[in-house]
């Protein structure tokens, strides 16, 4: 979970991860609420609530720290900034960074940061002048065709389990009597 510690707001980064991705999700916490201290606490799914959260840096559990759930006191007003809102992010922005490494190392020039990137139009081919040409594509009037391997032998049907229809000629076949009405 990423915590706010500066009203205990808390909102989830991951889901069922192992402590190697922790680091990864410290980095993702702190540019979702970008100018603000955040830290990432974690507890074990499905068993515990997030009343049992600790703090992956310290270990503390989020209930012993001074923060914890003030977001939920309506008497306390949150510090000014304490948000994770577009407009903070927006004016962080300028000292945000890459999760995933730097500007160069993902193709962007030092030139095109904070600048629009314009791409044109695809390319797209002319239509031929004249009349339109149409492929008909026929199905089920292909003549056969020869095999190259050695002809098929006809092989015998292997029978399994005794017949489940007797003979319609036979004395065993013999029409089913009226017995009367159901009851």
């Amino acid at each position: 979970m990423c915590v706010r510690t500066c009203d205990g707001y808390y909102f989830p980064i991951s889901w069922s991860v192992s402590a190697e991705a922790f680091k990864r999700d410290e980095y993702v916490c702190a540019s979702m609420c970008p100018g603000v201290e955040t830290e990432l606490y974690y507890h074990h799914v499905p068993h515990e609530e997030t009343d049992r959260m600790v703090s992956a840096r310290t270990g503390m559990p989020y209930t012993q720290m001074h923060f914890a759930y003030r977001y939920k006191n309506p008497d306390v007003r949150p510090p000014q900034g304490c948000t994770c809102s577009p407009q903070a992010a927006a004016a962080a922005a300028r000292g945000y960074t890459i999760i995933g490494g730097s500007y160069e190392a993902n193709g962007v020039t030092s030139e095109l940061k904070g600048s629009v990137m314009e791409f044109g139009q695809p390319a797209v081919e002319p239509e031929p002048e004249g009349e339109e040409v149409v492929e008909e594509t026929s199905f089920g009037e292909e003549e056969p065709v020869e095999s190259s391997g050695p002809p098929r032998r006809e092989r015998p049907i292997r029978v399994v389990g005794p017949a489940f229809l007797p003979d319609p000629e036979s004395e065993e076949a013999q029409p089913a009597q009226d017995h009367g009405p159901a009851l």
